[in-house]
């Protein structure tokens, strides 16, 4: 039996199955009739609840539950602060991860990995030798959404990390974590903007 070389893993976070199926069917998404066609497809995973990005990828990429990788929730209590939602981040810091990660694992096998704005993943890179990690701060490349992260960066935005090297890919400064709440009270617009079609 031939093993592959390269194994490529694509995550889309929020898709719902029976659309991206149906989309399938309606040849509206044709690269993905191949990977449903040559690739795996789980009918019936476990997965941690609720279903929230960072604890959940964080589950796939270290095969751990919530409470041994430590990625709890969405959320997370800034330490040090009066316990209020005003004291909370959201929680994508790959340095706060208890548990091995897959990509750590290959490593120790002798792979490299290439990490592409994996959620939970920056701050990894610290503990990867070969790999190289872009992005993983948030939900899309260039975003900071976690306090810790952009303090550590100051001023410069810093979204690809090597183990031996740091690459500035922005120099403009990232927004801190209230600065577009502050937009929309200006404008007096208030509340959460709707999801609408997520894929």
């Amino acid at each position: 039996m031939n093993r592959p070389k390269r194994v490529m893993v694509v995550g889309i976070d929020g898709a719902v199955s029976h659309i991206v199926e149906e989309h399938i069917r309606e040849g509206i998404l044709p690269n993905f009739k191949k990977v449903y066609e040559h690739g795996v497809k789980s009918l019936n995973s476990l997965c941690p609840m609720p279903t929230i990005t960072p604890p959940n990828w964080t589950c796939i990429s270290t095969g751990a539950w919530p409470v041994t990788h430590q990625i709890t929730c969405y959320w997370r209590h800034i330490p040090g602060t009066t316990p209020t939602s005003s004291n909370t981040e959201m929680n994508f810091s790959g340095e706060r991860i208890k548990a091995e990660t897959i990509f750590e694992a290959a490593e120790r096998a002798g792979k490299k990995s290439l990490v592409i704005n994996y959620p939970t993943s920056y701050g990894l890179h610290k503990r990867l030798k070969n790999s190289v990690v872009v992005g993983g701060s948030g939900l899309s490349v260039g975003t900071i959404q976690d306090h810790e992260t952009s303090a550590g960066l100051g001023r410069r935005a810093v979204v690809l990390r090597r183990p031996d090297r740091q690459l500035p890919l922005s120099p403009r400064r990232h927004p801190d974590r209230n600065e577009g709440r502050r937009r929309l009270e200006k404008r007096g617009r208030h509340g959460r903007r709707p999801h609408g079609n997520r894929i």
